[in-house]
């Protein structure tokens, strides 16, 4: 017998053995239980770390294309940003080009005269050249400048009077600021709100007395008609008569339909629904 056992059965036998001995294993079991915590720790942290790295590395592959991708597009938007600008000055440029040359040959004593066609032809190269970067809303009210300008263009078999190409003169100077506007704001400067508006509201005014069909009405008659007004006043008028406005545009598009003549009209039809649209959308009120 051991001198191990001799203890036991000296202290109590083998009850106390059997104390000892449960004591023991359960030491080895709590024992092999924390070198496997371990080793399971180890091995987790081990695949986690590996996770992680792979993580970064696919992310990392992401983000640098990401990278270089909002890389070349802020290349091309610069580019497009400067060529948009370009765009800008050289239109404006055309603009002040035309009424300029109107105003040249004005005379104090003897009255307003109309420019050459070729002056207008070079304007309509520049707007067939440079209006890529022009919105669908501005090209119209470039349309617009172009339609007044003719109105000051000599005309090979009649004559241009003066009270006409002063006219259009005035009006012009009133669309070209409000594309300027317009391009100001599209750069990021501070503009005016809306700086196109006034521009529209010319050119439904035009529209309603611009044709003579008097068994209709038209020109339109009483607040709207516009006379001998400066363009800006008529404007002006406008805003304060919107619905007025709305209702005679409406009357000349009904008219040129119920008359059957909207394949004649058609572009005069598109204008009036046009204008309808922008003054009575969401946000686009007018008064």
């Amino acid at each position: 017998m051991s001198t191990f056992e001799i203890l036991l059965l000296a202290f109590g036998g083998n009850t106390t053995l059997l104390i000892v001995l449960a004591f023991l294993a359960r030491s080895l079991v709590n024992n092999w239980l924390a070198k496997d915590i371990r080793r399971f720790e180890a091995d987790l942290k081990a695949r986690s770390d590996a996770a992680i790295e792979g993580l970064k590395a696919s992310y990392g592959r992401e983000l640098e294309a990401a990278r270089h991708e909002l890389e070349l597009e802020s290349s091309r938007m610069s580019v497009v940003f400067e060529h948009q600008k370009d765009s800008f000055r050289a239109i404006l440029t055309a603009m002040h080009r035309v009424i300029s040359a109107i105003y040249a040959k004005a005379d104090p004593d003897r009255g307003w005269y109309p420019i050459s066609e070729a002056e207008a032809e070079t304007f309509k190269a520049v707007i067939v050249q440079e209006g890529l970067f022009v919105g669908a809303r501005c090209q119209r009210i470039l349309d617009l400048f172009s339609s007044v300008m003719l109105e000051a263009v000599e005309q090979p078999f009649d004559s241009t009077d003066s009270d006409t190409v002063y006219r259009a003169y005035d009006q012009l100077k009133l669309l070209s600021r409000a594309v300027a506007g317009h391009f100001r704001e599209r750069v990021g400067l501070e503009t005016e709100p809306d700086p196109l508006r006034d521009a529209e509201l010319l050119g439904a005014c035009r529209l309603i007395n611009r044709f003579g069909f008097p068994e209709a009405g038209f020109p339109t008659k009483g607040v709207l008609a516009m006379g001998k007004r400066r363009a800006a006043q008529l404007v002006h008028v406008a805003r304060d008569n919107i619905d007025e406005l709305r209702q005679e545009i409406v009357r000349l598009k009904d008219y040129i339909h119920d008359k059957k003549t909207s394949g004649v009209f058609f572009e005069v039809q598109t204008d009036a629904e046009e204008y309808l649209r922008l003054f009575t959308a969401p946000g686009k009120q007018i008064g």
